[in-house]
């Protein structure tokens, strides 16, 4: 890891899993979408589990965890940055707000929970139009990153010097 060339061969070692097990499956998904390690499937329920033991079973040392599709009685998961809710008439919304981010916990580069802190301090500044609502948000990215590890100082540190950083220079 660290190495420029370690995305290169991440990604042709995923594309070779992701392509051995669609090609071999005995459950075929209606579709497959895949960035980076983050996958995205629509499959039966019933046969879920069938396919969630063959993508393991491709390669020992890749192992794929799955999230049904069901938050606060919706048919909706996230993925990427984005929450995508099935409608009852088959269509499928694209929300940008998922309360689920990087954990703090993760073995994940310093810099990268630092961006998350920022990117989202950044959006609950900018994308909402009114002074409540730009309150609100951040408390909800707050509260959101607290319950994933993200320890109260580290949050304050990344947006004091994101304000000292994004200061007009004299």
């Amino acid at each position: 890891m660290g190495s420029p060339v370690s995305a290169v061969i991440a990604e042709l070692v995923m594309q070779e899993v992701e392509e051995k097990a669609l090609e071999t499956s005995p459950v075929r998904p209606k579709w497959w979408r895949r960035y980076v390690n983050d996958s995205n499937a629509c499959i039966k329920r019933d046969g879920v589990e069938v396919f969630h033991s063959h993508l393991n079973s491709i390669n020992a040392n890749i192992q794929f965890t799955v999230e049904m599709p069901t938050t606060m009685g919706k048919n909706s998961i996230a993925f990427l940055d984005t929450n995508n809710t099935v409608n009852e008439d088959g269509k499928i919304e694209v929300a940008t707000h998922t309360s689920k981010y990087l954990d703090f916990h993760s073995h994940s580069p310093a810099q990268s929970k630092r961006a998350v802190v920022k990117t989202r301090m950044d959006r609950a500044k900018c994308i909402p139009s009114t002074t409540a609502q730009r309150q609100n948000e951040k408390r909800r990215v707050i509260s959101d990153l607290k319950a994933i590890g993200y320890p109260e100082s580290f949050i304050k540190s990344v947006g004091e010097s994101n304000r000292t950083n994004t200061q007009p220079r004299p």
